[in-house]
């Protein structure tokens, strides 16, 4: 239907930033919506069996029965607790999630670290395979970081 290109073809216009813009999220679009496809189940589903079982914790039931309304309980008590599961599952599953747009950026040719990965396995040029190796370690241990940190952000029992 040529609703979206099916890779990175259009021109960057320099004088118009919003036509900038429109064009970077025009040609963006599919391979967002690859990733997140492949990844946003597994969240949902982790989300999903956590929030079932603060649910029946006495803190929820206490809550419940001070007269909480349904949104404050679920969002304010619920939600917050049933977040941490799902962010440590974030933060581990980062690595996978990289590997993911490193493939995305290759079957839609956007020009990245997926792109320099291709040309330098072809290449055979081994000290870029183990610079780009090195960085994507640094990200994800970066984001474990992140995780940590969030985690001990949104639980106050937690302290570093």
């Amino acid at each position: 239907l040529h609703f979206f290109p099916a890779a990175l073809t259009g021109n960057i216009v320099s004088g118009n930033p919003l036509l900038n813009i429109s064009t970077i999220l025009r040609h963006s679009f599919l391979p967002i919506l690859t990733l997140v496809i492949l990844n946003l189940p597994l969240h949902a589903l982790v989300m999903r069996n956590t929030m079932v079982n603060i649910r029946q914790e006495d803190f929820v039931t206490a809550a419940e029965a001070r007269g909480l309304k349904r949104t404050t309980l679920l969002f304010g008590h619920a939600a917050r607790n049933a977040m941490l599961p799902s962010i440590t599952n974030i933060a581990l599953s980062f690595g996978t999630i990289l590997s993911g747009a490193y493939l995305v950026e290759i079957v839609y040719s956007y020009p990245g670290m997926g792109y320099l990965i291709t040309q330098a396995v072809f290449a055979r040029d081994y000290p870029v395979l183990q610079g780009v190796f090195f960085f994507s370690a640094l990200l994800v241990i970066f984001a474990n970081i992140i995780g940590d940190v969030a985690y001990a952000f949104l639980d106050p029992r937690i302290e570093y």
